[in-house]
């Protein structure tokens, strides 16, 4: 075996350093190109879950004055003091609603109405608000 002088020595370094260099360079772009679509998947992920947390929120803390309602509705839902679609979805169902509240005049009919508001607003009467509201 041929003993290397100590330029062909450097060289080799050179040369073995460069290699490093470039497989170094193609593992960081790996690597961007992954941090990019992690993030960008993470991102809309986030978004969307973020946006339907505010876009419940928002339903629960509605005033029955900001729903369209009939007038007999209204009118039960306020002499019973309900201010908000969130002190409506609590109740199991329109029926325990109306048997806890002591609600005159709420049948049938108005509870029909009443469900169809909840649905229109993606809600229902026992639906776990505790996720979007906290444990207060």
């Amino acid at each position: 075996m041929e003993e290397k002088t100590p330029t062909q020595n450097l060289l080799d370094i050179i040369t073995e350093n460069e290699k490093l260099k470039k497989e170094n360079q193609v593992l960081k772009q790996s690597l961007q190109r992954f941090k990019s679509v992690f993030d960008n998947y993470f991102n809309h992920y986030f978004q969307e879950e973020v946006s339907e947390n505010s876009f419940i929120i928002k339903k629960l803390n509605t005033p029955i004055e900001d729903i369209s309602l009939s007038t007999r509705l209204y009118n039960v839902l306020r002499s019973a003091r309900v201010e908000t679609l969130k002190e409506i979805i609590i109740f199991k169902s329109a029926k325990d609603m109306s048997k806890q509240k002591q609600m005159r005049g709420f049948g049938k009919i108005l509870i029909a109405e009443l469900e169809e508001v909840l649905l229109e607003n993606k809600l229902s009467f026992g639906m776990d608000i505790l996720s979007y509201v906290g444990k207060n």
